[in-house]
Formats: structure tokens, C-alpha cells, sequence
């Protein structure tokens, strides 16, 4: 039987983050609690030169929200706690198709 033009791939990756506090003076509102982001690819790649891959990832794939900072700006509000949060790309689910040449 001949071989296959293509190799298939897999990867699954875990990230984990412990509780984090973005305030030096630890203000309990600037707490990040735990969480974990777990990323999954498949797909193919051409067997001879390995030149053409081709990838469907899902990155986030159980959709954890997190931020990468939290700060308190209740000074500018009468002392109000009010706080201001940084959201990255990755803190919702979203997938694709990644086409490569490598040369």
C-alpha cells in the first residue's frame, strides 16, 4: 500500500495562571482569580518536503474569561471605587484555518 501524500498533527496545549492581585497595595477589587486556557490544532501537512501545512485551531477553547489588568481610578471619582479593566484578543473563543509555506 502506498503512503499517504500528507501527515496529520495534533496538539493540544494548557496554560494556567494562579490568582494574580494588579494592585501593589493589594486592593481586594484588582484580584484576578485562577484559570486556565487550553488551545487545540489539527491538521496536515504535505509528507515529501513538509512545505504545505495546513491547521484548524481553536484558541480559548473552553471560552475563560480573564484580564491582563485591573486598576482602580475611584480617585478621579470622588474616592468611588471604580475600576478599569484590560481585556486581551484571547480572552473569548476563536478559531481558524492556517495555510503555511515553508521555504
Amino acid at each position: 500500500m502506498e503512503s499517504l501524500p500528507f501527515t496529520g498533527f495534533f496538539n493540544l496545549s494548557y496554560q494556567w495562571q494562579d490568582d494574580v492581585n494588579f494592585s501593589l497595595l493589594a486592593d481586594p477589587g484588582a484580584e484576578q482569580k485562577a484559570y486556565g486556557i487550553a488551545n487545540l490544532s489539527v491538521g496536515i501537512i504535505e509528507s515529501d518536503t513538509e512545505r504545505y501545512p495546513v491547521t484548524l485551531f481553536v484558541n480559548n477553547l473552553f471560552d475563560e474569561d480573564y484580564v491582563t489588568s485591573i486598576a482602580n481610578f475611584g480617585a478621579l471619582w470622588g474616592n468611588n471605587p471604580t475600576y478599569i479593566q484590560t481585556f486581551p484578543r484571547d480572552a473569548e473563543r476563536y478559531g481558524g484555518i492556517q495555510l503555511g509555506i515553508r521555504f
